[in-house]
């Protein structure tokens, strides 16, 4: 499948990541880190700066508690949330 190369920038609302890791627009972005570091924080920080943006933005957490994710989706206006669980 050919994609398109990425070209616009992607803008998270952190100065710090926006200056030192760039994200573009269409890209993937695989957020890793020991617990507690903050990388749901990003994740939904980065998410929430998108909200007047013609963007779609995908947010898979693994090994969280159903009702910390519910949380977090009703932070994201416009959000469609999908829980798959594990057993």
């Amino acid at each position: 499948m050919d994609r398109q190369s990425v070209s616009e920038p992607l803008q998270t609302g952190i100065k710090s990541i926006d200056a030192l890791v760039p994200i573009g627009r269409g890209q993937r972005e695989l957020i890793i880190g020991d617990r507690k570091t903050g990388k749901t924080s990003i994740a939904i920080d980065t998410i929430l700066n998108q909200k007047d943006q013609d963007v779609i933005a995908i947010y898979v957490a693994i090994g969280q508690k159903i009702q910390q994710f519910e949380h977090k989706s009703k932070l994201c206006a416009n959000s469609v949330p999908w829980i798959i669980q594990s057993l």
